[in-house]
């Protein structure tokens, strides 16, 4: 998928403009029908790896599900959507609400990479107690599919989705208890990835989609209780792999394990799907820090100076400028 035209600004302004609306119209509508919570005290409590897009949370994946007790799919664009419909369609019984929810997974194009069937989901959907019955719920039947059909040994499940990085408010609505990897890394070598991917050709857009990324993961972060959000930087997890990983591994309260410093053995098998795009054919060689920096060399000075232009201020509060 290229999602230059998704990720663009004008594109993401107008649509969270309309969805402020539309809740709105939600809410009032819902305040006279039926009203299904978005989440329920035993709903599972998973974590999401969130972060600017090309800083390398495929990479951050490989490594985690190199540990057979954790599942995280292939990036979706659902979340979010998912959210907004199950919001919006209170007045539903539960099993017609229950299918819309699962049928936008199973419609999405990019559904296919998941190798799952989510047939017997509905069936799981339909038969929950009513105290149970909550979009929090659902989605952890629809992973927790995912783990039966690709890997029956995790005990835990995580999303990788960048994009659901710009509505993480409405998944701290929907998992407030869940824990949150906010994977950083330097905004000019993940913009100068983006325009050589060709995903942008608008630097400005492209400063914009990072700065955004950043600032609402910050703002997360602001929310949140210390055992809940952890920051990694990129580059400091490919240059000391077994340092932030055993971090992370501490935060996620999971056991370490030494084949998530050689994920590039296991990523064959577990992201055959995911290693098919050329912009992850990296996930196949060894953790290194060949990419660092690249922006210096891969940049002209016309664009270096626009980029330091927008996010300068930014990239030195980060410690990537002086």
């Amino acid at each position: 998928m290229n999602p230059k035209n998704i990720f663009s600004r004008n594109a993401n302004i107008i649509p969270l403009a309309f969805y402020r609306l539309n809740d709105l119209g939600s809410w009032i509508k819902n305040s006279i029908f039926n009203h299904y919570p978005l989440h329920t005290p035993t709903a599972y409590t998973p974590f999401f790896i969130i972060g600017a897009q090309r800083s390398g949370s495929t990479l951050l994946r490989s490594i985690l599900v190199a540990n057979q007790k954790i599942a995280i799919p292939p990036e979706t664009f659902v979340l979010y959507k998912a959210f907004r419909k199950f919001r919006t369609h209170q007045h539903l019984d539960w099993k017609d609400l229950s299918r819309l929810i699962i049928s936008e997974f199973e419609s999405h194009k990019n559904f296919g990479r998941w190798n799952t069937n989510l047939f017997p989901c509905y069936q799981a959907a339909f038969q929950l107690p009513k105290k149970e019955r909550s979009l929090a719920k659902l989605i952890e039947i629809i992973y927790s599919q995912y783990i039966e059909d690709n890997n029956p040994t995790a005990e835990m499940w995580g999303d990788k989705t960048p994009y659901n990085t710009l509505y993480i408010n409405w998944i701290y609505k929907l998992y407030p208890k869940a824990k949150y990897v906010h994977l950083l890394r330097d905004g000019r070598d993940a913009i100068n990835s983006l325009l050589k991917l060709g995903w942008y050709t608008n630097i400005n857009d492209a400063c914009w989609r990072w700065e955004t990324s950043v600032r609402m993961a910050q703002k997360l972060k602001a929310k949140l209780e210390e055992d809940s959000f952890l920051e990694i930087k990129y580059e400091h997890l490919v240059r000391e792999p077994q340092k932030e990983i055993k971090r992370l591994c501490t935060f996620l309260r999971i056991q370490f394990s030494p084949e998530m410093l050689n994920p590039q053995q296991t990523a064959g098998k577990i992201m055959k799907n995911t290693i098919a795009t050329p912009q992850h054919k990296n996930i196949l060689k060894p953790i290194n820090s060949s990419r660092i920096g690249n922006w210096e060399q891969e940049l002209d000075a016309s664009q270096k100076a626009l980029i330091h232009r927008h996010i300068g201020k930014t990239l030195r509060r980060l410690k990537y400028l002086d």
